[in-house]
């Protein structure tokens, strides 16, 4: 099977974005860079991963690392960041769980689901205090 990434890119500028792979808390390992401006770069490649199992594509609204014929050795958290002048800004993660050839993909961005979950709580503990004052 395919899975897809999706990271939203805030660029101020033309800048890289880069796609980076960690396993088991260890160093996150880059996987493809790409520049981005008004012209479409190509890719680069490191550390042993290649254009034919990851693809990376990008602009200045969002990028996505498309991984064909997922394996559990793909299993990981994903980041996707961009150089900026001097710095690195990351912009997502996302944690893949490959289970004998089935994809599970789970969404962890600090930008979109913890805040989600945060409110979800704030809201079922505000609708029992009004209960407990209503009786």
């Amino acid at each position: 099977s395919t899975v897809s990434l999706l990271c939203p890119n805030i660029l101020p500028e033309p800048s890289y974005i880069a796609w980076f792979k960690q396993i088991n808390g260890s160093l996150p390992l880059c996987i493809v860079t790409q520049f981005v401006n008004k012209k479409q770069w190509d890719s680069i490649y490191f550390n042993g991963f290649k254009k034919d199992h990851m693809e990376m594509s990008a602009n200045k609204t969002f990028s996505s690392l498309k991984i064909v014929n997922v394996d559990v050795s793909d299993s990981g958290m994903f980041y996707c960041g961009s150089f900026l002048t001097n710095y690195m800004k990351f912009h997502n993660k996302t944690q893949l769980v490959v289970v004998n050839g089935n994809t599970l993909t789970l969404i962890l961005s600090g930008l979109v689901l913890l805040p989600t979950v945060f409110a979800i709580v704030v809201l079922i503990r505000m609708k029992e205090r009004n209960k407990q004052k209503g009786m």
